[in-house]
C-alpha cells in the first residue's frame, strides 16, 4: 500500500522479489535503513534452503506462513544454531494436528480419534526437533484468548497409552492409512513416530509418503484415515484459521461438528472480548470432548541469519513502536 518500510523494485514471479527503503516509513519513526536493497529469493525446497544459507548464496532464511507452510526445517535449527549461525524464534498460535478423515470408519467413532489421542506422547514429538517446538497439551498456546481458563478446567491432551489399548482391543480397531506430503520432512519425522506408538497400542498403520501432486489428489478424494494439518495462524489470522478449520461452510475444514460448529458462528460473531473468551473456552472444551483433532506440537516463526548479519529478536519480530508481530520484518537488518 505504500506505506510500509520497503517499496517494489523488481520481481519475477517464482523467482524473487526486490526491495528498497521507504524513505518516507523511515522519516516518520526517526531512523535510516542500513542497507541498499533487500532481495527475496523463492526457494521452495527446504533442503536447497538451508543449502543457499551454507553456501553464501542468501543470508536469511525465513519462514512463509500463508496458506501454507513453508520454513526452515525444525530438525535442522539446532545444526544450525551450533554451527554459528544465528536462530530468531517466536512462539505462535499455530498447532499442528492430527486429522481424521471422519467420513468413514473408524475415526467416524469418537472412541477411536480418542484411542489415537491417548497413544501420542506430545513430549517425544517435540524431540524429535531437539525441542525448539512445544508440546501441544491444549489446542493453542497459552497466550492465546481462553487457553488458561480451559486448561484450568481440566482440558489437557495427556497420553494414557494403556488406556489407548484397551480401547483398541475393545473396539477391534485394526488397519488405517495415514498419508504425509514428501514435501515437508519435518512431517514425516512426526508421522513415522506416530506409526510407532500407534502400532504399540494395537492399530495396523500404513504410512503413505507422497508426493505433493499424489498427497493433494489423495486428500482431496478423502482416500486416507488421517493426515497432518495445522491450526490457527499468526496473530490476526487466529481467528481467520478458526474459521476456516472449523465453521461447516468452509472449504479447508479440519473438523466439523453441530456443536463446534455453532460455536465457531458464536465465536466469530461475538465482539465483546470477555463473552468470545468464554466461547472459546466452551469450543475447546467441544473439540477435546470430541476428539475432533489431536494437538501434537506448537509450531514457531523463525528467521535463520548468517553471523554477519546485524539483526535482533525486538527488530525482527517488533515494529518501532514496540508493537509485536508474528511475521518477521527486515527494516532494521
Amino acid at each position: 500500500m505504500g506505506t510500509g518500510p520497503l517499496k517494489v523494485a523488481d520481481y519475477k514471479e517464482g523467482e524473487y522479489a526486490i526491495y528498497e527503503p521507504n524513505v518516507y516509513w523511515y522519516e516518520r519513526f526517526g531512523l535510516k535503513a542500513d542497507f541498499e536493497r533487500l532481495v527475496v529469493k523463492f526457494i521452495k525446497d527446504e533442503d536447497t534452503r538451508v543449502m543457499a544459507l551454507r553456501s553464501g548464496e542468501v543470508d536469511c532464511l525465513s519462514d512463509y506462513c500463508h496458506g501454507g507452510s513453508d520454513y526452515t526445517p525444525r530438525n535442522q535449527l539446532a545444526a544450525l544454531r551450533q554451527d554459528g549461525y544465528k536462530v530468531f524464534k517466536r512462539a505462535e498460535p499455530l498447532t499442528w494436528v492430527i486429522a481424521f478423515n471422519y467420513n468413514k470408519e473408524p475415526f467416524n467413532e469418537v472412541n477411536a480419534r480418542k484411542a489415537v489421542d491417548l497413544a501420542i506422547d506430545r513430549n517425544e514429538v517435540v524431540k524429535i526437533f531437539g525441542n525448539e517446538v512445544y508440546p501441544a497439551e491444549t489446542l493453542f498456546i497459552e497466550s492465546a484468548p481462553g487457553v488458561k481458563e480451559a486448561r484450568s478446567q481440566g482440558i489437557v491432551y495427556k497420553p494414557n497409552p494403556d488406556e489407548a489399548k484397551r480401547i483398541v482391543e475393545e473396539e477391534g480397531y485394526s488397519s488405517v492409512k495415514l498419508i504425509v506430503d514428501k514435501a515437508q520432512g519435518d512431517q514425516i519425522l512426526v508421522s513415522q513416530l506416530i506409526q510407532e506408538r500407534l502400532n504399540s497400542v494395537g492399530f495396523n498403520v500404513e504410512l503413505e509418503v507422497l508426493e505433493s501432486g499424489a498427497y493433494k489428489e489423495k486428500r482431496d478424494s478423502g482416500d486416507y484415515d488421517m493426515r497432518l494439518y495445522y491450526i490457527g495462524g499468526t496473530d490476526r489470522r487466529f481467528y481467520m484459521r478458526l474459521y476456516w478449520r472449523f465453521h461447516p461452510e468452509t472449504k479447508w475444514k479440519v473438523y466439523e461438528s453441530e456443536r463446534t460448529g455453532d460455536l465457531c458462528r458464536k465465536i466469530l460473531g461475538e465482539f465483546d472480548g470477555e463473552k468470545r473468551r468464554q466461547l472459546l473456552v466452551e469450543f475447546y472444551k467441544a473439540v477435546y470432548e470430541e476428539r475432533g483433532v489431536v494437538p501434537l506440537y506448537f509450531d514457531i516463526m523463525t528467521v535463520v541469519a548468517a553471523a554477519k548479519m546485524d539483526m535482533s529478536w525486538n527488530t525482527i519480530f517488533k515494529w518501532p513502536n514496540g508493537y509485536e508481530v508474528g511475521e518477521p520484518l527486515f527494516y532494521d537488518l
